[in-house]
């Protein structure tokens, strides 16, 4: 009887092993992560920015696939699309794949893939770590996490090297700091601000990080300024490069509501621009720091 009972129990266990597996239990779900911060698998209502993915990444002989929109909204790489060929210009940089093929070009350096370009529901796949780092990215595979996270490279700016940004958020006698050790969030904050930049106009002559209440009734209807948010570009942990600063208009009449200081120069602003910064800090989901930390100018 007992020996019957442990043959049925191999016998079981032999036929559960040659099942084959499921697609759910083949293929994991792969994340995909920019400078740590893994990009959302959808678009969402409170993100609408670019930063997400259509469609999730794709293992294919031991290399990931991303559609190749990752390449082109989120690591700004110029895609052009010539059915069958894949043509991806980044600064002087030109990159060339076709689908099917596992011959690729960084510029005149002729490549073999460890797998080809293909197209599947829709989407065109390429291999991330081949553009990644022909954008002189790293790349790191995180096995445990399933996880492929691209580290940008620092962004140059003023013969700096921008590490990441820092958000103040002004409050009423103290400030609320979030740091984000991130080059690409960085240059996306910044690239946002300039393209939400109004006319330069003359610096108020009364601006602050105090609210009306705190005035004497002498200067009470003076026109004033109140510092809302800050935004530093960082060279380290603790020296910035430059600042953005957004002010509000606190008390007064003027024909400008609210007004951008950069590197002393002041500006009007398009009415989506803080939303617009807002929501790409979002994504971020940035902890915040505690305590007080002091950051120095380097200009």
């Amino acid at each position: 009887m007992r020996w019957c009972m442990m043959r049925k129990i191999v016998l079981c266990m032999v036929v559960i092993c040659c099942l084959p597996f499921t697609s759910a239990q083949a293929a994991a779900k792969i994340d995909l992560a920019i400078d740590g911060v893994i990009v959302p698998t959808e678009r969402t209502e409170e993100n609408n920015t670019p930063f997400y993915l259509e469609a999730r990444p794709q293992m294919r002989s031991n290399s990931v696939f991303v559609p190749v929109r990752v390449v082109s909204e989120i690591l700004g790489g110029d895609v052009s699309w010539e059915n069958p060929n894949i043509n991806i210009k980044y600064e002087d940089l030109t990159i060339n794949l076709t689908v099917g093929s596992r011959t690729a070009y960084r510029g005149e350096q002729k490549i073999t893939l460890p797998a080809a370009p293909y197209v599947r529901g829709g989407y065109t796949y390429v291999p991330i770590r081949f553009v990644a780092e022909a954008f002189d990215c790293d790349v790191e595979w995180q096995a445990k996490k399933n996880l492929v996270n691209i580290k940008i490279r620092p962004w140059v700016f003023d013969d700096y090297d921008i590490s990441g940004a820092v958000w103040l958020e002004n409050m009423t006698g103290y400030s609320m700091t979030y740091e984000l050790n991130s080059p690409y969030f960085a240059q996306r904050f910044y690239q946002i601000i300039l393209a939400g930049l109004g006319d330069e106009v003359v610096a108020p002559t009364d601006f602050g990080d105090l609210m009306a209440e705190q005035f004497a009734d002498d200067t009470y209807n003076t026109t004033h300024y109140r510092l809302d948010k800050t935004i530093l570009f960082m060279a380290d942990e603790y020296n910035y490069v430059f600042a953005m600063r957004y002010y509000y208009l606190d008390r007064g009449q003027t024909e400008h509501k609210s007004l951008i200081c950069i590197n002393n120069k002041w500006y009007t602003l398009k009415p989506n621009l803080i939303n617009d910064l807002i929501t790409w800090f979002q994504v971020t989901e940035t902890a915040r720091l505690d305590g007080y930390k002091e950051y120095k100018a380097l200009n």
